[in-house]
């Protein structure tokens, strides 16, 4: 049973990256994939667009990013609320390209008369859109499949990393690390 330990580090990195994600991904992924899906049972407000624009937010390189603003009113009980939320995921709504922001700004005009969800306990707590769609499933699973390879490569570079145990004539001993044996006496 030489593969044992290599087998017992693949599966060790495996469980890691599952807590990695359950743990400190909660906030990033799981929590906005429930709350989107909450938000369909939020009530609803008429609102109104005051704002609607794309900016550019960061250089980097060759690559620009873009900032998409959106703000729309509307009155909950009386009481006016302001909020820019579009989606928990992008909250503030960054794009990357210009292409994707148009699209936002095409379907949320200035002036335009749209369905607000708001949560009902915190009717500060809104937004335009909400359900799950299928770019929050791909930027989640696309998630875990990078994890999930590091996990594997990670793990396979350890089973190829095996530790000698034995002691040669002079108390050497070595690691075989798959190209060659490293060997230093002691």
């Amino acid at each position: 049973m030489p593969n044992a330990f290599g087998y017992f580090i693949v599966l060790l990195f495996l469980v890691s990256a599952s807590a990695k994600i359950i743990a400190t991904d909660f906030h990033g992924f799981i929590r906005p994939l429930i709350r989107q899906y909450a938000a369909l049972s939020y009530f609803q407000a008429d609102g109104t667009i005051t704002q609607s624009e794309i900016s550019t937010l960061v250089r980097f390189h060759k690559a620009i990013k873009y900032k998409c603003n959106i703000q729309y009113d509307y009155t909950v009980n009386g009481r006016l609320l302001t909020s820019r939320r579009v989606r928990y995921f992008n909250d503030p709504m960054f794009i990357v390209t210009m292409e994707r922001g148009g699209e936002i700004v095409t379907a949320y005009p200035k002036g335009f008369q749209a369905k607000v969800f708001y949560n009902p306990m915190d009717p500060a707590d809104a937004l335009l859109s909400p359900g799950v769609i299928g770019d929050d499933l791909i930027n989640y699973f696309g998630h875990l499949f990078f994890y999930y390879i590091a996990a594997i490569l990670g793990g396979t570079c350890l089973l190829r990393i095996r530790l000698v145990a034995g002691f040669a004539n002079d108390g050497a001993y070595g690691v075989d690390v798959g190209c060659g044996r490293l060997a230093r006496g002691s």
